[in-house]
């Protein structure tokens, strides 16, 4: 989650640790979606030790299961154009 505050989110990390508006986030013209994976880095966590993935197999089958629940749930995005982008920090 480092590039939602540090780099292109509506938001930023101020040096008091407080929140502050973006001047010019990429929410302005995008519709974003961020995603820590896999579940047990950045903010995502389980209650269960077997949602921890494994493998990279698993990895990609969970990002890809979240992916086909995010459309199922918020079909109005189904018809947008979409680029899939990734980061490690």
């Amino acid at each position: 989650m480092f590039g939602l505050f540090v780099e292109h989110g509506p938001y930023i990390v101020r040096e008091n640790m407080t929140l502050g508006a973006r001047d010019f986030p990429w929410t302005t013209t995008f519709s974003m979606l961020y995603v820590d994976n896999p579940v047990g880095t950045g903010f995502s966590f389980t209650d269960h030790v077997h949602g921890y993935a494994i493998d990279e197999d698993d990895v990609a089958r969970n990002l890809y299961s979240a992916l086909v629940q995010f459309f199922e749930l918020f079909s109005d995005y189904r018809d947008n154009d979409f680029y899939a982008t990734g980061e490690v920090s």
